[in-house]
């Protein structure tokens, strides 16, 4: 809790333990100190007005706590793991038609609880994360070091943060933010192209994106900042403009219809992109030879899952795009795919074809899997370290028989002492473990249970 001078944790949210603690609960930890830390300044050095700009406080807090975690452990490449840990969450939640607006009038003391959501913290912290890529970090920085030497020891509405950013850059902050913290939602951004002698044409239009398909006539409409990167450059932004309007066109200069094109460069934006089938399919090859950056495989290939489950494509298209990660090898862009090969198994649960995509999973994740391994390598990189428990939590829950075998292994001499499971691990062999047991293995896991809090935490 965020009481200022005085931080407090529960101990699972701050004490490590070296044997029994993980990796991934040990980053856990920095986020939530972190995020403690940033509310020092956002919530209770500056303070929202009302619960209508809780978002304020939370929704920054969220955004800080990456930040120091960068720059604290920059090989935990936090800002890509935002992306699936933040971004996409709020994303799948906004995308209901029961969502809504980050700010929401709070009129009674029972309604305050209902917006300590994935809204007012993911969206929030999504959002700007967007406006600092369109303005620019110095810019963002000069803005923010205004605001809360201005509002100190004060309170403030979201106004005044836009008026104080808007200062200090050539933007029309408050009218593009509006858009997106007074309205639910997101919008899927349409484009198709064509070719004009050397220059490529991009038509663009956008709509609502809802989760179950349905067209809205409420005419929701999105100042978008939409970002372009191109096979000539992938790291480098070639066009970045602002979509105001329903549909645009933007012509970009000397990019031939060979070259791919890709929008929303680092999957900054917050909205879903539908790409035409041709130029889709020139984004595979660069998804397979890994040019696209990471970011960026990860958001083609979650924008694309999202719109097999609206409707907007086929489950064929995005099964044919999973194919291309075959030699895949960052943690993040495997997170998500884990995650849509998980929806998928659940939509599948009991029928003839679950057995097909537990068959295609194992082999997707095969190649991955066997540069990996079960134990850590010399210097493993963090990301690798998350990577390897995902990976056979995967494998196992698509009954792949070699990981159960070894799994069953290393649970049993666990059990008796003769090798630690490491902890790393430990969460997805016992995973593994369990989903087969009969009750003399239930009756092993008992006695696992009853050794202490630190092993409970791992089952």
């Amino acid at each position: 809790m965020e009481n200022w001078g005085l931080v407090t944790h529960r101990e699972s949210a701050l004490l490590v333990d070296e044997q029994n603690t993980s990796a991934e609960r040990k980053q856990n930890i920095a986020l939530v100190v972190t995020h403690e830390i940033a509310h020092q300044w956002f919530g209770n050095l500056v303070t929202m007005e009302w619960w209508t700009h809780l978002w304020l406080n939370e929704g920054f807090a969220s955004f800080i706590e990456f930040l120091c975690v960068d720059y604290l452990f920059p090989r935990y490449h936090i800002w890509t793991q935002f992306v699936t840990d933040c971004y996409a969450q709020a994303m799948e939640l906004d995308a209901l038609q029961n969502s809504h607006p980050i700010e929401v009038p709070v009129r009674h003391p029972s309604e305050i609880d209902e917006i300590f959501d994935d809204i007012s913290y993911h969206k929030g912290a999504s959002i700007i994360r967007m406006l600092h890529s369109y303005i620019g970090d110095d810019k963002f920085r000069e803005g923010m070091h205004s605001y809360l030497k201005k509002f100190k020891y004060g309170n403030t509405t979201t106004e005044d943060l836009w008026h104080a950013l808007a200062a200090v850059c050539q933007v029309p902050v408050e009218a593009i933010m509006n858009t997106w913290v007074k309205q639910k939602g997101y919008p899927v951004i349409s484009v198709t192209s064509r070719q004009d002698g050397k220059n490529r044409v991009l038509m663009f239009s956008q709509e609502k994106f809802n989760a179950d398909g349905k067209a809205t006539k409420d005419g929701f409409l999105w100042m978008v900042p939409i970002s372009i990167i191109t096979s000539k450059a992938p790291t480098t932004v070639a066009k970045q403009f602002l979509l105001d309007s329903a549909s645009s066109v933007v012509v970009l200069e000397d990019v031939s219809s060979a070259e791919w094109v890709k929008i929303n460069a680092g999957t900054v934006g917050c909205y879903r992109t539908l790409y035409s089938s041709e130029m889709l399919c020139q984004l595979i090859p660069a998804v397979e030879n890994k040019i696209l950056p990471p970011l960026d495989r990860l958001g083609l290939q979650s924008d694309l899952f999202a719109l097999v489950q609206s409707g907007h494509k086929s489950t064929v298209d995005v099964l044919r795009l999973m194919e291309a990660y075959v030699e895949e090898d960052n943690y993040t862009v495997w997170n998500s795919i884990n995650s849509c090969l998980g929806k998928l198994n659940q939509l599948l649960s009991h029928t003839d074809l679950q057995p097909l995509l537990h068959v295609y999973g194992r082999r997707l994740l095969a190649r991955i899997f066997s540069k990996l391994g079960w134990d850590p390598k010399p210097d493993e990189s963090h990301l690798a370290t998350l990577l390897r428990s995902t990976v056979i939590d995967r494998l196992a829950r698509f009954k792949d028989p070699e990981v159960l075998a070894e799994a069953r292994r290393r649970f049993d001499t666990h059990v008796s002492g003769t090798a630690i499971i490491p902890a790393d691990i430990r969460g997805a062999v016992y995973q593994a473990t369990a989903s087969v047991a009969d009750r003399k293995l239930y009756d092993e896991f008992l006695k696992v249970s009853l050794k202490g809090p630190c092993d409970v935490n791992q089952a």
